[in-house]
């Protein structure tokens, strides 16, 4: 599996597998080759490895599920000598060896696409191909599942990441997406969990990830340090939660009993008073008795004066809920570290960002342009200056801003504090990621490592250190043991981030062989692009003119940011409606997988990473002023669009008659749907255009939490799941007549008269009492979110729990409550 990139710090390496052929695979019709030598497939596939003595069978399948796929595939434009897959040890054993996977891959691109103007043998070999993989699948499932396979599982393994590495080609040079499945998930899962993964890590990773960078990640060593993560879910890491009352700060050692620093609190309550953003500075000092401490002060933020902000997890240590202070140890520990920053580093990044952030950026008007244009002109070169001196003189004071220095306690002042995050990360020289793990770990490893190990830290499960890095924007980094690591260029975009309504978009290497792969996966989809995006586009198209699997996965652990990229480079227009929903769905979206201990702030987390305008920013200070359970109602107010799919997320709902559809706080649950709904400032309903059903309880559906019901015309059933745990008890469903059922798929094709079917597995929807219904308008009070499965047709089981229903037309209009 030598084409897998490598992973630096693993808990064991990537198996060897054995060659256990004892002939060369004859390069023959692939589906005859069992009967060609005497096999009968059919007792294979039940499991019965008798046939043959086990060394032939083992020899045999490894030539057909390896081998014969090799060739049969990738070879189609040339036969490929089993000598190209095969080394050999110190002792002069042969071991199979993949180093040369991703150049057939290239050439056998070459060769597909060199076939546009051959249609029918494109076709005939996409066929094949098809049947081919299908049958690999089938099969290697089989013998991994078979007690008695004769094949070693390491050789199994191999035949799965080569299926799944073909899978990788076809998206990367066609954007084929078959439904076919390795089973390389499930195993990766399994292998985490053994080895004490977070199981909200493990769920995370599995949404994110493809089956072979899913089990690429399998391989990674986690530094837990005996973290105890049994009691973990799959949306919520226990170990990061803080429980105010039981926290100790944490000295840097067990036996430490050093006193606690407190800068001067009534400084920073003067300053944010006034507006401002407190910093802390720190100069370290030889005390009397020859020891080193610091020395604290308290100074307001002026603009483009250097600091630093610090982004930490409290439950590594640095947090403190009942006074703003923290051990002497952990500050010198941390003025230690900050010193020795490689500051040029720092610096160019800074300049960069002045540059491509203040300049650019339609927030700040002509008149804040010109001034920090001339302010960039003296500072930076004097500080940099300063820096440079503060690197061999540990004399030099070092500026940072620290919440549990910077946000008082007191609720007054504490809401002025949050009120200003934005200033501070926006205004910092470099926000400064610590993650204790992360710290303990080498950052000197390839670029796919490196994000994976960010992606699963605990920085990465709080929601404030979104809103952090959502705010930093381009001037975050993140510490390593050995290394300082530039997130946002590891992130940097790339056209697979260009999104319409939740489409991926693609440029085709060759738009004929597309059409024809088509069949094999789904459609492609295109839209017209700004001049940004257009570059981005040509920028793909050259580089996915290489295949490599390190590149796909590197590819794919990036979509653990996607939505903070989104925010940062996608989302900018605050008078265009589009970007405004970009930036709502990435902020909701990027709080998925995140918690915070103290639950009322998740939506003064998610306002603030929506804010694209000065209105924005004044619609959070309203927020952190007001009472919690105001929170949503307010923001929602305030709001021109929201995406349709906030209807379909499941979570708790308002319980004020006529916002019951808005969620009462920000879901663990993901909008999918992202097309806009329009607003006007007042309006309480959600008006959404979507297909649906209005079903005919009759009373008959009280208590239920599931249901089944036909179509009045057709035979066709369905089975309705509701969200039974936010559904409210005291509430009769069906008890007052008529249910709407709203589905979530735009442009779902409901069958109506003559029409067809399209084929789906299961749907999000949201049921609604039904008030009133006149002319093309259905009005209804929101019940709660259901999932809908089509079931087999048999029209003599309507019994209890069955209803009738009537389709509605696909642009049905919809009023929620």
């Amino acid at each position: 599996m030598e084409h897998l990139p490598n992973i630096k710090i693993a808990e064991s390496q990537f198996p060897k597998v054995p060659y256990l052929c004892n002939e060369e695979y004859d390069g023959l019709f692939w589906e005859e080759y069992g009967k060609r030598r005497g096999w009968d497939i059919g007792r294979l596939m039940a499991r019965d490895f008798t046939e043959h003595p086990p060394k032939e069978t083992a020899s045999f399948l490894q030539n057909w599920l390896f081998f014969g796929t090799i060739d049969h595939i990738i070879g189609s434009g040339g036969s490929i000598p089993s000598a190209a897959f095969l080394t050999k040890d110190e002792e002069g054993s042969p071991w199979i060896t993949t180093a040369r996977l991703d150049e057939y891959i290239r050439q056998w691109a070459e060769y597909v696409n060199g076939l546009e103007n051959d249609i029918a043998t494109l076709k005939s070999f996409t066929s094949k191909m098809h049947r081919c993989l299908n049958d690999v699948a089938i099969f290697s499932d089989v013998l991994y599942k078979s007690d008695n396979c004769p094949l070693p599982v390491e050789v199994v393994l191999s035949i799965k990441v080569l299926g799944c590495t073909i899978e990788s080609a076809l998206a990367w040079y066609w954007n084929v997406k078959t439904p076919r499945k390795w089973d390389l998930k499930d195993i990766a899962v399994s292998r985490m969990l053994q080895t004490g993964w977070c199981l909200r890590d493990v769920s995370m990773t599995s949404h994110y990830l493809s089956e072979i960078a899913m089990f690429y990640a399998s391989y990674a060593k986690r530094d837990y340090q005996q973290q105890d993560h049994s009691q973990c879910t799959e949306k919520l890491c226990i170990v990061n939660q803080i429980d105010e009352i039981s926290y100790r700060t944490q000295h840097t050692s067990a036996t430490c009993q050093c006193h606690h620093i407190v800068p001067d609190q009534e400084q920073i309550r003067k300053i944010l008073q006034k507006g401002q953003v407190p910093v802390i500075s720190l100069t370290s000092k030889t005390a009397l008795d020859k020891s080193q401490t610091l020395e604290v002060s308290v100074k307001a933020h002026a603009y483009m004066r250097w600091f630093i902000a610090i982004s930490h997890v409290w439950s590594d240590g640095l947090g403190n809920p009942n006074h703003n202070s923290l051990p002497l140890c952990q500050v010198q520990l941390l003025y230690d570290l900050l010193v020795d920053l490689p500051w040029d580093e720092i610096y160019g990044g800074f300049d960069e960002a002045v540059e491509e952030e203040f300049l650019a950026d339609p927030y700040w008007d002509g008149k804040w342009k010109d001034r920090i244009e001339r302010a960039s002109k003296k500072v930076v070169p004097a500080t940099r200056s300063l820096v440079n001196k503060v690197r061999d003189r540990r004399g030099r004071p070092i500026s940072i801003w620290i919440d549990t220095f910077c946000v008082p306690l007191e609720k007054e002042y504490r809401k002025m504090a949050i009120a200003g995050l934005m200033t501070v990360y926006s205004g910092a020289m470099v926000t400064l990621v610590l993650d204790t793990e992360l710290q303990r770990t080498s950052g000197l490893c390839s670029d796919q490592e490196t994000l994976l190990r960010v992606a699963t830290s605990g920085w990465m499960r709080r929601a404030w250190t979104f809103q952090e890095g959502v705010l930093a924007n381009a001037r975050m980094k993140v510490k390593f043991a050995d290394t300082l690591v530039n997130l946002p260029k590891l992130i940097e975009p790339n056209i697979s981030d260009m999104r319409n309504d939740g489409v991926d978009f693609y440029i085709s290497q060759n738009p004929k062989v597309v059409s024809v792969f088509e069949s094999l996966g789904k459609r492609v989809n295109k839209w017209t692009m700004d001049i940004e995006q257009k570059k981005l586009a040509e920028k793909e198209a050259e580089r996915k003119k290489n295949f490599a699997l390190s590149a796909y996965i590197m590819q794919d652990t990036r979509t653990f940011f996607k939505d903070m990229k989104r925010v940062w480079y996608i989302a900018k227009d605050r008078n265009n409606n589009k970007d405004k929903l970009e930036r709502i769905v990435a902020a909701w979206n990027g709080l998925q997988w995140r918690a915070t201990s103290r639950e009322n702030d998740k939506l003064i987390i998610f306002a603030t990473a929506c804010i694209m305008s000065p209105e924005d920013l004044a619609v959070v200070k309203t927020l952190v002023d007001s009472p919690a359970q105001q929170r949503m109602k307010m923001w929602i107010s305030q709001q021109i669009c929201l995406p349709e799919g906030i209807l379909f997320t499941k979570g708790l709902r308002l319980r004020e008659p006529g916002w019951r559809w808005a969620p009462a706080s920000v879901h663990q649950s993901a909008i999918v749907y992202e097309a806009g709904v329009d607003r006007a400032p007042g309006d309480t309903g959600l008006r959404v255009v979507k297909p649906g059903y209005l079903i005919f309880a009759g009373g008959g559906l009280i208590g239920c939490r599931a249901f089944s019901f036909k179509e009045q015309q057709f035979s066709q059933r369905y089975r309705v799941r509701l969200d039974t745990e936010y559904l409210p008890a005291a509430r009769g469903l069906g008890a007052d007549g008529t249910l709407g059922l709203v589905l979530g798929k735009s442009g779902f094709d409901i069958k109506i008269g003559s029409g067809s079917y399209i084929e789906w597995n299961e749907e999000a929807g949201a049921l609604i009492q039904v008030i009133s219904h006149s002319g093309a308008m259905i009005s209804g009070a929101f019940v709660c979110t259901v999932e809908v499965k089509m079931e087999e047709s048999d029209a003599s089981e309507e019994g209890p729990g069955m209803v009738l229903a009537r389709s509605m037309k696909t642009d049905q209009v919809w009023t929620v409550t």
